[in-house]
């Protein structure tokens, strides 16, 4: 329940803060953008923009450059094409400039001339970004006067540096929405003369499974799952999580999970459907290879879904995916199945996390259990594990089935919701309904007046 609720407080307010932990620290990063090597004289190209801020005084307004030359000028004639904001002044892929040491410049809180060159990058994509301005001074004049690079986001400055020669460089991460951007300021203090200093800045997308896509904005869109909350995707972490075989990977869109639960094979199978799923359906080589390398799975059995009936002859006959699926594909071990304890039978089956090859087994030890949902009881087009895990839809009782598609508070399991639920639940208020589990409905531990409202709530027949 906290989950779920958690989850949908995060989707709903995106990005709470302008500064976030390292929580990518040791996930790759991808270069998106970099203002040296995608400076252009049209605005907008690679999501830049040039400008200039101006005033005396803060906030200082930035405007957007109006002219630009493609010839080399400016007192600057050997770094090439340039904007420029005044007759004199201007400044190219890395380098701020102005001709002669008698134009001083300085920052916002000085002279009402005041140039400021800013270069902005706009986020296409919600997501996690890692900045990394840094910029070079070698001087030029007498006194050395400080130049400073800032980096602004929202209104105020994140990070700044200054320096009166040598190099200054930072790293740092930051949320941001779609459309919003980060100005990259350049100023030149008083005094300060010189063209012979360099500025850059690299945005970094957090795309740690190679998508190709931020992967904050694929958590955020239910995309990608992400059910311990370090806004990393599971898949990129080391845990037992639910992991997606992607359409767009040549997949079918299911999710799997390891069910660590040691359970016989009837009673996994049940626990499987209580979740929303079911026991793994495994019908190709691509599918086999998936589960196997994807899930990581340890040296161990894994039970999926492959039963035999029992009037079935032994030992091949009559194999049946819990699904009713077609039985198009086998991966049996050699030899196998072959019923080899045919005393009581062996009509189940498990997956070897060794080689991904599958055996028969019968009535013994629990073993774990290969879970895959492809449910999408909704119809609106997400498996509904992905929308419930990331509280998109409700799921009170924390099932892994939106609550639009069960009886919520049918607690004696009769297709309606009348005295007899009532009376269950009544028999278990106030305990934590360890002899009576199904009336904590929405599973926190106490059976109290929120289980009470859900049924009131639900009263009547199931579908109704």
């Amino acid at each position: 329940m906290s989950l779920n609720f958690r989850r949908a407080a995060i989707a709903a307010s995106v990005m709470w803060s302008a500064l976030a932990s390292s929580v990518h620290a040791d996930a790759p990063w991808v270069e998106i953008a970099n203002s040296e090597q995608d400076f252009a004289l049209k605005q907008g190209v690679n999501g830049w923009t040039y400008g200039y801020a101006v005033g005396n005084g803060e906030p200082a307004p930035v405007q957007l450059m109006q002219f630009a030359s493609a010839e080399p000028g400016c007192g600057c004639a050997s770094v090439g094409p340039m904007w420029h904001f005044a007759e004199q002044v201007c400044f190219c892929s890395q380098q701020f400039c102005f001709q002669g040491a008698v134009i001083a410049h300085t920052d916002s809180f000085g002279d009402p001339d005041v140039h400021v060159p800013v270069r902005m990058y706009t986020f296409a994509q919600s997501g996690v970004y890692r900045l990394r301005p840094s910029f070079f001074h070698a001087g030029g004049c007498a006194p050395n006067e400080d130049i400073r690079l800032e980096v602004r986001f929202r209104g105020q400055v994140i990070w700044s540096a200054e320096t009166d020669g040598g190099q200054q460089a930072g790293e740092f991460e930051l949320v941001a929405n779609a459309g919003e951007r980060v100005e990259l300021w350049s100023v030149q203090l008083l005094g300060q003369c010189g063209a012979a200093h360099e500025v850059r800045m690299s945005v970094d997308r957090a795309d740690c499974d190679g998508s190709g896509d931020n992967d904050l904005a694929l958590v955020l869109a239910g995309s990608l799952p992400d059910f311990d909350g370090d806004f990393v995707p599971d898949t990129c972490d080391v845990g037992q999580y639910p992991i997606q075989w992607r359409v767009a990977d040549g997949g079918n869109g299911h999710w799997y999970q390891v069910l660590s639960q040691n359970l016989i094979w009837p009673n996994a199978k049940i626990e499987c459907e209580r979740r929303g799923g079911h026991m793994a359906t495994i019908t190709s080589a691509a599918e086999n290879a998936f589960i196997l390398n994807g899930l990581a799975l340890g040296p161990f059995a894994y039970q999926i879904g492959a039963f035999q009936p029992i009037e079935a002859c032994e030992p091949g006959c009559l194999w049946t995916w819990v699904t009713g699926e077609a039985w198009n594909y086998v991966n049996w071990f050699p030899g196998e199945p072959n019923d080899a304890n045919a005393t009581v039978g062996e009509d189940w089956s498990v997956l070897w996390g060794t080689t991904g090859q599958w055996n028969d087994i019968g009535p013994g030890g629990g073993n774990s259990t290969i879970i895959e949902w492809s449910a999408d009881c909704d119809n609106d087009g997400t498996v509904d594990l992905a929308q419930a895990r990331l509280g998109l839809v409700p799921d009170l009782n924390m099932n892994d089935v939106p609550d639009t598609c069960e009886c919520l508070g049918n607690i004696v399991d009769d297709n309606a919701v009348n005295a007899g639920d009532l009376g269950v639940l009544l028999a278990a208020w106030g305990t934590d309904a360890s002899d009576y589990p199904a009336a904590d409905i929405n599973r926190d531990g106490l059976v109290d007046g929120i289980d009470l409202g859900i049924v009131i709530s639900n009263w009547g027949p199931c579908g109704k």
